[in-house]
């Protein structure tokens, strides 16, 4: 009998230990490694840019994404970036390509690039915004970063 009692033992602890490992890779997978860039295109007098074209570069790497189109009210999104530095492009008939470098997407975070203000001119014509400031994350409370 004694033995009988010592296996189960064992076997429960096995499986107790085994739970929580798969718990443990459950969370840590849920963290991810990719991130969000979101922001709203409009035109100099601040109205919406519904159809605008935004595309990312991955400064890095050098691939461009497939293009997102604006919607109504001039949003774009773009989930699940994995993380690094992009340029965004933004391009609409009869207005000035609108370039900004030096994006950053962190794994989990939300970037929010605010209004991107396209202005009017050829089609030829392109405005490259580069940013000073580091861009934050106010859409949550979350903080994520990459450890080389």
């Amino acid at each position: 009998m004694f033995g009988w009692q010592q296996a189960r033992k064992t076997v429960a602890t096995v499986i107790a230990s085994s739970l929580i490992c798969l718990a443990m890779s459950a969370l840590s997978f849920a963290q991810g490694v990719t991130g969000t860039i979101t922001g709203t295109v409009k035109d100099a007098q601040g109205g919406v840019m519904p159809g605008a074209t935004v595309t990312l570069k991955d400064e890095a790497r050098g691939t461009i994404s497939a293009p997102v189109v604006t919607t109504s009210t001039g949003d774009f999104v773009f989930p699940n970036i994995t993380a690094g530095k992009y340029t965004v492009q933004v391009e609409m008939a009869s207005f000035k390509t609108l370039q900004r470098q030096g994006v950053e997407v962190n794994p989990g975070a939300r970037v929010s690039l605010g209004n991107l203000t396209l202005e009017i001119g050829g089609m030829t014509d392109t405005t490259v915004v580069k940013s000073e400031a580091p861009l934050i994350q106010a859409a949550t409370g979350e903080r994520s970063f990459t450890v080389s």
